[in-house]
């Protein structure tokens, strides 16, 4: 049985794209290595996680061409702005997601 608390999933999947864009095989790697040994994530977990995470408007999903010639497109993912923290000089009114305060 898995001891981490239901919504840990979705904050390591937010925290893997707070610095950049990533396709989906990379954030199941980018997880499962900045873990610890905590998150066995896998294909089968990730997908669903990612696609309920768009349908609650935290991330945007979109298709890429893969950079190997051939090879199917890439589902990637990447935090919309209104999710991504606030740094000190924001002034847009927006929400920091990481304190859920004003900025």
């Amino acid at each position: 049985m898995n001891p981490l608390k239901s919504g840990t999933l979705d904050l390591a999947l937010l925290a893997a794209l707070q610095d950049q864009p990533r396709y989906g095989l990379d954030i199941l790697r980018h997880v499962n290595d900045r873990s610890g040994g905590l998150f066995d994530l896998r294909e089968g977990s990730l997908y669903p996680a990612l696609h309920r995470l768009v349908k609650a408007g935290w991330i945007e999903s979109d298709w890429q061409p893969s950079d190997r010639g051939g090879a199917p497109a890439r589902f990637t993912a990447s935090l919309k702005m209104a999710a991504r923290p606030c740094t000190p000089n924001a002034r847009n009114g927006r929400r920091c997601a990481a304190r859920w305060t004003p900025c």
